[in-house]
């Protein structure tokens, strides 16, 4: 009875630390807190697990590289050195903490191995795994999943895993963590390296087996490193396949961490929802926030999500370009970029940020420094790639090329729709770099449209020597300038009329807004004037009526028979 101290465990049930499954095993289940002294201790098991812990297990070592527990090699099928399972979906053992120790996988020695894990988790709650080194796991370093069978049911909550060490040794394992399930998950000042081959997502991989039955969510990644990490997803992985999932997933946080050389994304976030991410899909709260990424294939990518907020990062010195979608069958809705540093992204890849189809995105007082090879074509801080985008806003943005890496700072591919009249480009610095975002909202560039000229009473149709249409959005202000030169032989008739750049507001009473008009070639006794009418429709938006006027009265500017010019410049409030 009572709890094995250090002494009793030390003097009588490790006597040799050669072969101590049994030993450890005993003391597991005698007590709810065992001590393991300093020394190397070999755990064999069962063809399942190794040891195995039970409901407010506390098992201690003196230290993360005093206390070894090595997985035998005669451990074939394991899924944990030391593995929990509660039996059902609906239980969970509560209170597991693990403490001040090290676990050793050899795969250096003994290869990959998918399935054998260090600690596997399975139906836990409050749980705690604190300063303990993961070493040479063949599998994962930590499993929080659902049991040791494909398509059993349980559940987590409540997992802390910090100040912990996961060394891969070799790049030839699984995933540093994998969690599968769990409600209240959080990696916290951890340190990673050399984990995750090839074929493998990642350092630390969130992501359920696409049964209805997973949870994941609020989940927290902080103020780790992470070094030299293989892998072909990212260092940090979110992928939530297509599932109807009865608890939606929500809630992901990763900020503070610091990501130094990666074979594939520093962060990638990717929501496969049934059907493709739309309004209706919900929000998935997801916030990446002040980490550092350098030396990686990407910074980020984000294929598919809805409800993300990327800020404060420093992405440094990529490869390829960071990625928001990817081609036509992914999406992402609701993501916000505010205050990123990118510098130095895409040195080969061509591009500091590639975008495809996505809607309501904001780009908010961010930095592309020297993104792009200096290829031409492949020199873009921002590049709209395959696709379709939609109310996407450019606010106070800096582009920069300092020694002329970037050349474009915003490009548009020929496979590539931009909405212009959702878009809006207001305060952004681009120096010399050309730009090719078109919005309607913009205090930069000014945009180009066709204006025609139809009549009053009946439209017709002309032909045009000159057909000139300038206009420039901000706010809800529209400026324009036209110049048309109509030839003769116009087919309308009645007064001349001609087209917005964009829909005016409807005024009350149908009120007109004056503006500048000089009509060539008609006959008029006094000055010439035009109104802005929103409910005439021409082109499909609103019209300038041409007027003139004589003493004490104002006649309508008719169609000639001949060749007429008309110059019009002014200002409405947009639609």
């Amino acid at each position: 009875s009572g709890d094995w101290s250090a002494d009793v465990c030390s003097s009588d049930l490790f006597p040799s630390h050669d072969i101590d499954t049994v030993a450890i095993q005993k003391a597991i289940d005698a007590s709810l807190e065992v001590y393991i002294p300093a020394g190397n201790y070999i755990v064999a098991g069962t063809a399942t697990y190794g040891l195995l812990l039970r409901e407010n297990s506390k098992i201690t070592g003196s230290g993360i590289d005093s206390t070894r527990l090595v997985k035998s090699q005669n451990n074939g099928a394991s899924f944990g050195l030391l593995h929990a399972d509660s039996g059902a979906s609906g239980t969970k053992l509560d209170g597991i903490t693990i403490k001040d120790l090290q676990c050793d996988g050899l795969v250096a020695t003994l290869g990959f191995s998918e399935f054998q894990h260090l600690i596997s988790l399975n139906g836990v709650k409050n749980s705690l795994i604190q300063n303990v080194k993961l070493k040479g796991f063949r599998g994962d370093g930590v499993y929080i999943g659902s049991s040791t069978t494909g398509g059993a049911e349980r559940h987590n909550e409540n997992i802390t895993i910090t100040e912990c060490v996961f060394d891969g040794v070799n790049k030839d394992n699984r995933n540093g963590i994998s969690v599968i399930d769990c409600d209240g998950f959080e990696v916290s000042n951890c340190y990673f390296k050399s984990c995750s081959k090839s074929t493998m997502p990642g350092a630390v991989d969130i992501e359920p087996d696409a049964q209805a039955f997973h949870v994941v969510s609020n989940i927290k990644i902080i103020n780790n490193k992470f070094y030299d990490i293989g892998g072909n997803v990212g260092a940090i992985a979110v992928f939530i396949p297509t599932a109807a999932y009865t608890t939606q997933p929500k809630g992901f946080l990763i900020q503070g961490n610091y990501i130094n050389s990666c074979a594939s994304a520093g962060v990638f976030f990717a929501y496969n929802a049934s059907g493709g991410i739309t309004n209706s899909t919900q929000d998935l709260a997801v916030k990446i926030d002040s980490n550092t990424v350098i030396s990686s294939n990407r910074p980020f990518n984000i294929p598919n999500a809805k409800d993300v907020v990327v800020s404060n990062n420093s992405f440094l010195e990529s490869v390829s370009e960071a990625l928001i979608s990817y081609n036509t069958t992914e999406n992402v809705l609701d993501v916000k970029l505010e205050k990123n540093l990118f510098s130095k992204c895409g040195a080969t890849g061509g591009n500091g940020l590639g975008v495809f189809t996505c809607s309501r995105v904001l780009f908010d007082g961010n930095t592309f420094s020297d993104c792009g090879s200096g290829t031409p074509g492949a020199a873009n801080a921002v590049d709209f790639n395959t696709g379709t985008s939609s109310y996407v806003s450019f606010v106070n943005n800096v582009f920069t090329s300092p020694t002329g890496k970037t050349q474009v700072a915003i490009q548009k591919e020929a496979g590539h729709t931009l909405t212009v009249s959702t878009n809006s480009f207001f305060n952004n610095v681009v120096g010399t770099l050309s730009n090719a975002f078109t919005s309607e909202f913009n205090d930069a560039v000014e945009q180009s449209y066709s204006p025609v000229v139809t009549g009053s009473t009946t439209s017709g149709s002309g032909t045009y020597s000159v057909q000139y249409g300038r206009w420039r959005r901000i706010g809800k202000i529209v400026y324009f300038r036209v110049k048309l030169a109509v030839n003769s032989g116009h087919s309308g008739t009645g007064m001349i009329q001609v087209g917005l750049p964009t829909l005016a507001v409807a005024a009350p009473n149908n009120e007109e807004t004056i503006c500048s008009v000089n009509v060539d070639g008609v006959t008029s006794s006094g000055g010439q004037f035009g109104t802005i009418n929103p409910a005439l429709v021409v082109g499909g938006l609103g019209a300038i009526r041409c007027y003139h006027s004589a003493t004490g009265t104002v006649g309508q500017t008719l169609i000639p028979a001949g060749a007429f010019t008309v110059w019009a410049s002014g200002f409405y409030q947009a639609a």
